[in-house]
């Protein structure tokens, strides 16, 4: 066996080949092998995939889909940051207002 650098949690004879559901359905290898020593570790391992996808996209496709969601998500973050700070900062303007008008009255008594 040629080996792969690092723990690989789906090394031979583990619950993830051998036992229900995993040994049923399968398994999706995202990104493996990456690598000729990960390919070659599979092969003298006996892991051969039943079918393998590729997936191409162009980068701007890519964006189109995930960038207004994350942005939908960040703008949301963003408001209710904006939210609690001027709630702070209102809460502080009362705080100060309310303290000079008792310093203001002191004198007067």
């Amino acid at each position: 066996s040629s080996g792969i650098n690092g723990e690989w949690p789906l090394r031979p004879g583990s619950k993830w080949w051998t036992e229900a559901p995993f040994k049923d359905t399968g398994l999706v290898l995202e990104g493996f092998p990456r690598t000729p020593q990960e390919a070659n570790f599979m092969v003298d391992s006996s892991l051969y995939p039943d079918a393998c996808v590729i997936l191409e996209l162009e980068e701007d496709n890519v964006c189109d889909r995930l960038v207004p969601d994350k942005m939908k998500k960040w703008r949301e973050k963003m408001a209710k940051k904006h939210a609690r700070r001027e709630r702070k900062l209102d809460r502080r303007r009362k705080k100060e207002k309310s303290t000079d008008c008792d310093s203001a009255l002191i004198p007067l008594l």
